[in-house]
């Protein structure tokens, strides 16, 4: 006799098999499992009570670092400088067509959050200016071999 195919059972199949494993197991009649009062000095260890297994695993157990006399000068320490504010008219207009172009599409995605409509040509020219806008800003980045002092982007 062939058997069926495991995969076209029928989910009453699934709980006549459930129901056929645990139809001798009763909750009030459960026991423990016998423990062994006495380990044996040849076989390892027992393993520590089921309620005590987190004290000794080592991922809970905490250990005491000692701690560390305070130094009364620190040489490493450091004294961030004031930053000056950016001045319009000092920013290039690479960078401010780039952060126009980036805000354009954050302002077409909220409202069409909010429930705006637009045609498909507003879509497709949303993620277009978002991604010139963030080329353009990714190109005012400095390169890793400028050794001008403050880093960051050119604005």
């Amino acid at each position: 006799m062939e058997r069926p195919d495991p995969d076209a059972r029928q989910p009453a199949d699934f709980d006549r098999v459930f129901a056929e494993m645990t139809a001798d197991w009763h909750p009030e009649t459960a026991e423990d499992p016998p423990h062994d009062p006495a380990p044996s000095p040849s076989s390892p260890s027992a393993p520590p009570p089921r309620s005590a297994w987190a004290e000794d695993h080592p991922l809970f157990r905490h250990v005491e670092e000692p701690v560390a006399e305070e130094q009364d000068a620190d040489p490493g320490h450091f004294d961030r400088p004031e930053i000056a504010p950016i001045r319009w008219r000092e920013l290039s207009g690479v960078s401010v067509v780039g952060a126009l172009l980036v805000a354009s599409t954050v302002v077409v995605l909220l409202l069409v959050l909010v429930g705006a409509r637009f045609p498909a040509v507003v879509g497709y020219g949303a993620v277009m200016a978002f991604v010139v806008g963030f080329v353009l800003l990714m190109t005012r980045l400095r390169r890793q071999g400028d050794d001008e002092p403050g880093g960051g982007a050119r604005l």
